[in-house]
C-alpha cells in the first residue's frame, strides 16, 4: 500500500489530444530509482487531488501525467495504492456495456463495452509479485481502462457507435434514459439491487410468474413452450431468485440441477418498465456464480428461436454461452435454441 503520495504536488493531467496520450509505455524496471519513486508519489497525489475536486476518479495511469511507464495509482475506497507492469492473465468471456468516464476527458462518457472479470498479475510498489484472481465487475472495468492508458488507448477508441459519446451535462441531466442503455452504470441504480432466494408466495412474483408463461404462449406453440409454472417451481431441485430494488420487483430467475455437475437456467424474467438496466446481466452472473459454488462443470438453458427471443439469445451470447444440442429431455425442435456454458 501506498499512502506517502499526498506529501508531493499534483501533477497536471493530460487532456484529450494531448499526444503523450497515445504513448505505449514501458515497464517499470529499477523500483528504486528516484525518478520512479517521486513520479509514483506524484501520481498518488494528483488523484487525491481530482477525487477532492471532482467528486469521482478512482484510478490514474502514469501516462495521464506525461509519464511513459506502466504503473497505476488506484484507490477504490479503501486507500491508494499502486500497481506496476500490469498483465491481463484472463479475460472473461462474460462482457457488459456501461458508460466510461475519464480524468483526460472529464466532460464526457462514453459508451463501451468491457470483461465482466479479469485477472491481473503485476508487482507494488517495492517489486513483490502480486496477483488478483477472477476480480469484480468494478475493478474489472476500471483496470481495463487504466491498462488501456498503458497501451496509448482511449475508452473514446471504443466507443460503441456514433450515438456513444455524449457529455457529462447531458448524461447527468436525464440518467435513468442513458442507464437503459447500458447493462452496468458506475455507481447507478444496479449497485443497489438486491438479489434473494424467493420462497414464491409473494403476489408480485407470482403475477410476473404469470406475465411470463402468457407471453412464452403467444410467442411459441404450446408444444414448444417449456416454462415452468409456479408450482413447478417449488419442486426440490430448483432455487429461485427475485430481483428488488427496495419494494420494488425487477425480475426473477431460477436454476434447476440436472446432476451433480449440470445445471439449468430457467424463468429468466425482466418486470417491463426495468428492461434494459442490467438487470438480467446481473442476475443471470449471479446465478452462474452459485453454479461455481456448487462445483458444477456446466450450466445450460433452453430458449425460443424466434426474433422475439432476440435479446434473450443476445444476452446469453454475450456471457459465453454456445449453441449446443438438446439436452435432459429435450428433444430437438424448430422453435428451441439450446445453449450451454461450460464452467
Amino acid at each position: 500500500m501506498s499512502s506517502d503520495g499526498d506529501r508531493m504536488p499534483a501533477a497536471a493531467i493530460l487532456k484529450l489530444g494531448d499526444p503523450r496520450l497515445r504513448h505505449v509505455s514501458m515497464p517499470v524496471k529499477d523500483f528504486n530509482d528516484p525518478d520512479f519513486i517521486a513520479n509514483r508519489k506524484r501520481l498518488h497525489a494528483t488523484l487525491s487531488e481530482f477525487r477532492s475536486a471532482n467528486g469521482f476518479g478512482r484510478a490514474v495511469s502514469a501516462p495521464q501525467v506525461g509519464v511513459a511507464q506502466r504503473f497505476i495509482a488506484i484507490n477504490m475506497g479503501s486507500g491508494p495504492s499502486s500497481i506496476v507492469n500490469p498483465e491481463v492473465v484472463w479475460r472473461s468471456p462474460e462482457t457488459f456495456t456501461m458508460w466510461d468516464d475519464c480524468m483526460s476527458f472529464p466532460s464526457l462518457l462514453v459508451r463501451l463495452r468491457r470483461h465482466r472479470s479479469i485477472s491481473l498479475r503485476f508487482v507494488d510498489e517495492l517489486g513483490r509479485p502480486q496477483e488478483w484472481l477472477r476480480m469484480d465487475q468494478a475493478a474489472s472495468e476500471l483496470l481495463q481502462h487504466e491498462i488501456d492508458h498503458l497501451d496509448g488507448i482511449l475508452a473514446i477508441d471504443r466507443a460503441i457507435d456514433r450515438e456513444s459519446v455524449v457529455l457529462r451535462e447531458a448524461f447527468q441531466a436525464q440518467p435513468a434514459h442513458f442507464a437503459q442503455q447500458v447493462d452496468y452504470v458506475i455507481g447507478g441504480e444496479n449497485r443497489s439491487l438486491e438479489i434473494k432466494i424467493d420462497d414464491l408466495t409473494g403476489s408480485a412474483i407470482a403475477a410476473l410468474l404469470r406475465e411470463h408463461l402468457q407471453n412464452m404462449f403467444e410467442n411459441s406453440p404450446p408444444e414448444s413452450v417449456h416454462a415452468l409454472n409456479i408450482e413447478q417451481l417449488r419442486k426440490p431441485g430448483i432455487t429461485f431468485w427475485s430481483v428488488w430494488n427496495d419494494a420494488d420487483l425487477l425480475g426473477c430467475g431460477a436454476l434447476k440441477e440436472l446432476d451433480s455437475q449440470h445445471g439449468e437456467i430457467k424463468s429468466m424474467r425482466t418486470v417491463s418498465t426495468h428492461r434494459r438496466k442490467g438487470v438480467a446481466a446481473r442476475l443471470l452472473q449471479h446465478i452462474l456464480d452459485e453454479a461455481r459454488k456448487r462445483n458444477y462443470k456446466r450450466v445450460s438453458l433452453e430458449t425460443g428461436s424466434m426474433e422475439a427471443f432476440g435479446p434473450a439469445q443476445r444476452l446469453y451470447a454475450r456471457f459465453g454461452f454456445q449453441l449446443c444440442p438438446p439436452f435432459a429431455d429435450y428433444i430437438e425442435d424448430p422453435n428451441s435454441l439450446f445453449m450451454t456454458k461450460e464452467l
